[in-house]
């Protein structure tokens, strides 16, 4: 199912924030012979996870827990597939202790570490962000089978791990109303 290679990632990329989670292997995403009619965004407002973003429709939510080494990580997805596109926000917050013990720098280090070894993918782009004055990456990131290619935004707004992305069939260009969907992401 090509939901589980999103999910994948962003649990991968927060589990390795704190360290020590086991990697499995990526499922396959098929390839999309044409891009369907894009649909018209609407705001999507998470009031518990304070954040908001713009997409085609409702995203499901789910909440997961992820044992860690710090204790259990409760993570929260809100996933809406698409035909040519899954997008996706996930949100998990740390305690005060392991934000407080590390840097802004280390934990974004390690999510987009986590991010690409768990798919066993390369690294194609990085750039260092901000929301809100809050630090952040914008990262490329392709699975090394070559069948999805996750763009992806990091945020650390306070002890929250923020992850925003879009995961795409093969080396296909971004969808615009996917770019839309990630310059359209804020926290409140």
């Amino acid at each position: 199912m090509r939901i589980k290679l999103s999910v994948f990632v962003a649990v991968a990329a927060i589990a390795m924030v704190i360290a020590g989670c086991s990697q499995a292997s990526a499922p396959i995403v098929t390839e999309t012979t044409a891009p369907p009619t894009p649909t018209p965004a609407k705001v999507f407002v998470s009031e518990t996870g304070r954040f908001s973003a713009a997409l085609p429709e409702d995203p499901i939510e789910d909440v997961q827990t992820l044992p860690t080494s710090a204790g259990d990580l409760e993570v929260h997805f809100f996933t809406l597939e698409k035909e040519n596109a899954i997008y996706m926000v996930v949100y998990s917050d740390y305690p005060a202790e392991v934000v407080a013990q590390s840097s802004p720098t280390v934990m974004l280090d390690g999510a987009r570490d986590g991010a690409v070894s768990n798919v066993q993918g390369t690294l194609l782009n990085e750039e260092e962000i901000t929301i809100n004055d809050y630090p952040g990456r914008a990262l490329k990131v392709r699975a090394s089978d070559g069948q999805a290619t996750v763009h992806s935004r990091v945020y650390l707004v306070d002890n929250r791990l923020y992850q925003v992305m879009v995961v795409i069939p093969g080396s296909a260009d971004l969808p615009t109303e996917a770019e839309d969907f990630l310059d359209s992401f804020k926290v409140m």
